[in-house]
């Protein structure tokens, strides 16, 4: 398995340096040719009408997904805050999107085949989202967003899981048209439903759990720099430090969680690496500078204060 997790780096420090090579423009054109291939590529695959080349297309749409965000990457990082945070809001909203056109198009497409097959398009939603909907996040974040980040990341979850659960449902009852199995079978769409209400119930426990650590540790950073300025002994100040460094490491450990689920694999970050990289830079400036004046800590406290306001309306201390 190193061998391959090996293999699988080396091949995207290749396509770096590959991307990095090519000339604007070529990237450009080639990402505008790129992006319609892979969403036909995708859409064409979920539909189930290509037999044994639809696992392959599907697998060859992320293969070209992952080329077309190496292409993107140059110049999202050279872009303004303000550009990255409307696009990465339009960003947000393509894939959802793009489920919804799937499913108002497979649908009536499967009853023709006969009425079980509608629940596939439904599952298929769920299946996609789960392996789309962390890669599909931009690198660099702005915090901005990052409010409704946290929302649509808890909403499209639920969402998901209950398109699923329609889709098994409606599976079950069109496919055992036993009469005699009637019953069970009520009785294990009924447990479907408590199922996914209780897991819809707890990724919105976990949502306000989240906000509530990482707002209180944000309030704790901010504390801790106030302090700094008014502390007198250089050997209170190092302990202050120490403290305060304490606290950013758990509260980058907090970040770095998923916000709609626990599983490793899949999910949203509340920040993506690169984004928690690039706020340490900031709080470690602020916590070693010396003297510890607030103009040297703003541009930390702006960014701390931003995130505590996108957590503030999911505050829950009984989470």
């Amino acid at each position: 398995m190193s061998k391959f997790h090996n293999w699988v780096n080396q091949t995207d420090e290749k396509l770096n340096r590959s991307v990095e090579r090519l000339p604007r423009g070529a990237r450009v054109l080639l990402l505008c040719a790129l992006l319609p291939l892979t969403w036909l590529l995708l859409f064409a695959s979920l539909t189930g009408r290509f037999g044994q080349w639809g696992p392959l297309m599907l697998l060859s749409g992320f293969a070209i997904a992952k080329v077309g965000r190496k292409l993107v990457t140059p110049h999202w990082r050279a872009s303004s805050d303000t550009t990255k945070r409307r696009y990465s809001s339009f960003a947000a909203f393509l894939l959802p999107l793009f489920l919804f056109f799937f499913a108002m198009w497979q649908i009536p497409a499967a009853a023709k085949e006969g009425e079980a097959a509608v629940g596939l398009p439904l599952v298929a939603i769920w299946v996609l989202y789960a392996l789309m909907a962390g890669p599909q996040e931009p690198d660099e974040f702005p915090l901005d967003n990052l409010r409704m980040r946290i929302a649509r990341a808890a909403f499209f979850r639920v969402a998901t899981n209950w398109c699923a659960i329609i889709g098994l449902i409606w599976l079950l009852s069109h496919m055992i048209t036993d009469e005699k199995l009637r019953g069970p079978v009520f009785g294990a769409s009924l447990t479907l439903v408590v199922g996914v209400t209780v897991a819809s119930l707890k990724t919105y426990s976990r949502v306000r759990k989240l906000c509530t650590q990482i707002h209180a540790k944000a309030q704790s950073l901010i504390r801790n720099f106030e302090e700094f300025r008014t502390v007198e002994e250089p050997k209170e100040l190092v302990k202050m430090r120490a403290a305060a460094r304490r606290t950013w490491d758990d509260l980058s450990r907090l970040m770095s969680n998923r916000i709609d689920t626990g599983f490793h694999r899949y999910g949203i970050f509340v920040l993506p690496k690169e984004a928690i990289a690039k706020l340490e830079e900031k709080v470690m400036a602020a916590i070693d500078a010396d003297p510890p004046t607030e103009d040297a800590q703003k541009p930390s406290l702006e960014d701390l204060r931003v995130i505590q306001i996108a957590c503030e309306r999911r505050l829950d201390d009984m989470a």
